[in-house]
């Protein structure tokens, strides 16, 4: 992935490809912080986007996992995305993180004084061509009861069923290549269609525009010398 920067600090213009590790070396004052502040706000901006409004342009795909989450029913979603509609995400992920910069670039370095720096991200062509996650919700088939009594002189009380635990499955692939996959058991039902809700807003996102490397992206370590005294 590239990243390019212009007017920021004291650096003009550059362009950044990153690395599994990424090292700035200079000479202080010389803008590495601002390097690596500016590339974390991006990682952070494009992990909590989420998929409402990465999905603004692809409203067949939005209006599908809004029903599904909506509906909170033990059910399958399956759901593909075109290279036609993955490039229309990387192109709304790419606007509204340029119109957001200023701001994010200020809330990660510490203070305004942003409003001309330019920062942005380039997507490799063939970055991802086909992009499909599958969930699937079931409620369990054990069924457990438990006797509730009312008073010590009843002896049979009530029976009354205990609430299941709802088996959830979901599977990320990435041009054929199956990138996430996970087998989860919860109990309460608008916990599961809150965590896919999580799940699906991080994925979509961030898949569409790192691609395969996104979930080397989510475990980004960020240590700044001049705050950490590592140097």
């Amino acid at each position: 992935m590239t990243f390019t920067i212009e007017k920021l600090g004291r650096i003009n213009a550059a362009q950044i490809e990153i690395k599994p590790l990424t090292l700035f070396v200079g000479k202080n004052d010389s803008g590495k912080t601002y390097c690596a502040s500016a590339i974390w706000a991006l990682l952070t901006f494009v992990q909590g986007i989420g998929y409402p409004s990465a999905l603004k342009n692809v409203p067949e795909q939005l209006k599908i996992i809004e029903q599904y989450l909506n509906d909170q029913t033990p059910s399958k979603l399956n759901i593909k995305f075109s290279s036609e509609q993955i490039h229309q995400i990387q192109k709304d992920v790419r606007q509204s993180f340029a119109k957001a910069s200023p701001k994010l670039l200020s809330d990660a370095i510490g203070y305004e004084g942003f409003s001309h720096s330019k920062f942005n991200f380039l997507v490799p062509e063939n970055c991802v061509q086909e992009m499909s996650i599958v969930v699937g919700v079931k409620k369990d088939t054990d069924v457990e009861q438990l006797i509730l009594i009312e008073n010590e002189d009843d002896e049979d009380g009530l029976v009354e069923s205990v609430s299941h635990n709802y088996s959830t499955t979901y599977e990320l692939m990435i041009d054929g290549q199956k990138i996430r996959a996970f087998d989860i058991n919860i109990s309460e039902l608008q916990d599961v269609f809150q965590l896919l809700k999580y799940q699906l807003g991080q994925d979509i996102a961030g898949y569409a525009v790192f691609g395969k490397e996104s979930s080397s992206y989510k475990n980004t370590i960020y240590l700044p010398a001049a705050r950490t005294g590592i140097m």
